[in-house]
């Protein structure tokens, strides 16, 4: 009868043959639920440098402050992207998607998580979705001028 259609993973879109930690989360692989209760506050700093509030449950894990980070930028490919923040060292680590955020960020008020470009695809012409393209196609130009001025 009807074949529940399986949609390719960006990873695997682009030629990756096993997961090789590129996706947030693979095909049959669930995040963990969302925890109820206290909400806190977290400060994320967009890719264009301006800062917005995010409430989580305070144990949430990182998927839940990233999917709400894409849900407001409409993105849906959000496995091209991530949460970077200092950690106690001052040292920048991934926000772990699967772990309770407040395990991995000591004090959430005084910290703002970046929204970055976790990796770019060879071709941003395979992503699906046009806002994710045009926001990969910018980022690739942009920083290929920092470099290209960089070397002058």
């Amino acid at each position: 009868m009807g074949e529940i259609e399986q949609r390719p993973t960006p990873g695997s879109r682009l030629g990756a043959q096993e997961n090789s930690g590129i996706s947030t989360l693979e095909h049959g692989q669930k995040p963990p639920p969302t925890p109820s209760g206290k909400l806190m506050s977290i400060k994320i700093q967009m890719l264009d440098d301006t800062q917005e509030a995010f409430e989580v449950p305070q144990r949430a894990p990182g998927k839940v402050l990233l999917d709400a980070v894409c849900n407001h930028l409409n993105l849906v490919e959000g496995d091209y992207f991530g949460l970077e923040f200092p950690d106690h060292k001052k040292i920048t680590v991934w926000l772990d998607l699967l772990k309770p955020i407040v395990k991995q960020i000591r004090r959430p008020k005084h910290v703002v998580v970046k929204f970055v470009v976790k990796f770019f695809p060879p071709d941003h012409t395979q992503l699906q979705e046009e806002l994710t393209r045009l926001v990969v196609w910018k980022l690739s130009i942009y920083c290929y001028g920092v470099l290209r001025r960089r070397e002058s």
